[in-house]
């Protein structure tokens, strides 16, 4: 049996942008805007401390879910 990622934290390498945010797009779709927390998100990405080394505060990530929301519905809406 493999070890899950909680029991084997991601190297601080491994963090992106795209992962951050997949994260956080995740923690929105179960638990809506206001359950995203830096804490929650930080726990999801195995790395509760370290998330503050890639996103100052709450807003950051937020702004990326939207950007990349608003992306998809560009590429929508010109797929017709």
């Amino acid at each position: 049996m493999t070890p899950s990622n909680r029991s084997s934290p991601r190297d601080l390498t491994q963090m992106s942008r795209e992962l951050i945010l997949s994260a956080a797009l995740q923690i929105i779709d179960l638990h809506g805007v206001d359950g995203l927390s830096m804490r929650r998100l930080g726990f999801a990405l195995c790395h509760p401390m370290s998330l503050s080394l890639f996103a100052a505060n709450k807003t950051a990530p937020l702004d990326g879910v939207a950007e990349l929301d608003l992306v998809q519905l560009v590429l929508d809406c010109t797929g017709r």
